[in-house]
């Protein structure tokens, strides 16, 4: 049987060595100033076509779950920089879009496998819910 000393010396040992742990997110790279570069350019361009603007244009909204650390992090950064939280989404969902539309050959290999592990997610799901049923039958 195991000494309660040595389950302490080896957590300390863990302790000694394990990397500090942060709920910080790693730093932005080159692609997201990118992005963020493209977004920024839409708001100035919206912002000046408000004024111009002479009607309405009918708005749709969809909602998006995010955790709340996340939303937090949106509304600090919407407020520090004078955006609504509508604005700041819609302009980087347009800044990101035409990625999706036409992706480049950098883009192209990361969507396949996006795609292909939420293929493999739903097979995944489907053969669960048939063996819950089988079960739930038996």
């Amino acid at each position: 049987m195991e000494n309660i000393s040595d389950t302490f010396d080896i957590l300390g040992i863990i302790a000694d060595h394990a990397k500090p742990f942060a709920l910080v997110p790693p730093p932005p790279g080159e692609h997201e100033e990118q992005v963020l570069l493209k977004a920024l350019n839409l708001i100035a361009r919206e912002n000046g076509a408000r004024a111009r603007r002479r009607g309405k244009q009918p708005l749709l909204c969809f909602s998006v779950k995010l955790p709340i650390s996340e939303l937090n992090r949106i509304r600090i950064q919407a407020e520090r920089w004078k955006f609504t939280q509508t604005d700041l989404a819609r302009f980087l969902l347009q800044a990101v879009l035409p990625l999706l539309e036409a992706p480049t050959e950098a883009v192209r290999p990361v969507l396949d496998t996006i795609l292909a592990d939420q293929a493999a997610r739903e097979e995944a799901t489907k053969r669960r819910r048939q063996q819950h049923l089988v079960e739930f039958a038996s």
